[in-house]
């Protein structure tokens, strides 16, 4: 029974740390300012992670140096952010 809880506890906090990293990656990306990967990344982390995925998209739309550059979207998508937070 304790090997049960502690390998059900081990998949617990390696899938926890999986999710991290996949937002991680799409902040890493924003850092080289590789916008489609990023928001192709936060995109998909909608529905799981809403509120730093959301957060990642404003952050997208706020830097003048991509196409996406919107500062009436960046503040929706901050708005959503706080939302889900």
């Amino acid at each position: 029974m304790m090997r049960l809880f502690i390998v059900i506890s081990v998949l617990i906090c390696l899938s926890i740390s999986v999710r991290a990293q996949s937002i991680e990656k799409g902040y890493d990306a924003l850092k080289e300012f590789d916008f489609f990967k990023a928001k192709q990344i936060f995109e998909k982390k909608l529905k799981k992670n809403p509120a730093a995925a959301h957060f990642g998209l404003a952050l997208i739309r706020y830097d003048r140096l991509n196409h996406f550059h919107s500062y009436d979207s960046a503040f929706v998508q901050v708005m959503l952010a706080d939302s889900f937070y």
